[in-house]
């Protein structure tokens, strides 16, 4: 950029060059923006759209209509796997960040007695799995298929998460858990009153991507679950939308408002019930989860 003659002085014009090649860019950004947008607007206004007879609504609902989040909700199944949904993202969360930040804890004190021993264990299972059979049958010897745990233990450590921690708790100066030791407080007190509280940011970005872990996963409830009322909300969702799975009281209601709504139309109100908590709750955690993966990416 340079000043042009004839332009008033401290003036910059942009040349024909650089206004082409920054139109092209923002135009790129529009349209992968309408491209990653648009899938949530098409699922949007067909769950409000009240008639689907002749085919999905491409901009805004043909007719206007709340029946289809109504009949989603009165599906039993539904409401029950919401419930264990979020009871497994409030549990399965809190046991996470807890659990590893112990851990990280523990494994950030080099003085720590077969320290490199533990972390060459802890980072072997990052490249390397057992496969579905292995971990079927340890799930199994531990009593913890067809139960809520099996949602909630072998989902409550992550070595990916205890170094991140680590590199989090190694900031914090010794000198502050030599002075709450001589205070009396103990390991497990300073790790969960001192030093989770000094890495909120790290924390925070830990509970949210655990929460929509938690939220989204459907693997273990397929393959791990046979009672129906154990099954999580991104499970229900994922049968009702391939095998258009209702109730026999909605199908018979189906059959009575065959005009208003569709299971089509109900299949869409539960994705957008599905996605509506993460889309809640991220607005409250930014900040806190932009400051923790900028210090997790430096780190």
């Amino acid at each position: 950029m340079a000043n042009v003659r004839g332009s008033p002085a401290g003036v910059r014009t942009v040349s024909a060059a650089d206004a082409a090649f920054h139109g092209s860019v923002y135009a790129g950004f529009a349209l992968f923006a309408l491209v990653v947008f648009y899938p949530f607007w098409f699922v949007l206004i067909n769950s409000l759209n009240g008639m689907l007879d002749f085919g999905v609504a491409l901009y805004l609902p043909r007719r206007w209509s709340l029946v289809n989040f109504e009949f989603a909700f009165r599906e039993p199944l539904l409401r029950s796997s919401l419930m264990v949904s979020i009871l497994r993202v409030a549990i399965g969360a809190t046991m996470m960040v807890v659990v590893n930040a112990m851990c990280a804890f523990a494994l950030r004190k080099r003085t720590l007695k077969l320290r490199k021993i533990y972390l060459v264990i802890f980072t072997i299972p990052l490249f390397f799995g057992g496969g579905l059979i292995p971990q079927f049958l340890n799930l199994k010897r531990f009593g913890l298929l067809d139960t809520f745990a099996v949602y909630i233990l072998p989902e409550a450590w992550s070595f990916f998460y205890v170094v991140i921690l680590m590199s989090a708790f190694s900031d914090i100066p010794d000198s502050i858990e030599e002075s709450a030791r001589m205070d009396g407080a103990r390991s497990l007190l300073i790790c969960l009153r001192i030093y989770m509280p000094m890495s909120a940011p790290i924390i925070a970005a830990i509970a949210l991507f655990a929460g929509v872990h938690h939220w989204g996963v459907w693997f273990d409830a397929m393959y791990f679950v046979r009672r129906e009322k154990l099954r999580t909300f991104a499970a229900f969702l994922i049968r009702m939308v391939q095998q258009a799975i209702l109730s026999e009281e909605l199908q018979d209601l189906l059959q009575e408002f065959r005009d208003t709504m569709s299971v089509q139309g109900v299949r869409f109100a539960s994705i957008v019930i599905a996605t509506a908590p993460v889309l809640i709750v991220y607005p409250f955690i930014q900040r806190f989860f932009v400051k923790g993966i900028r210090i997790g990416a430096i780190k």
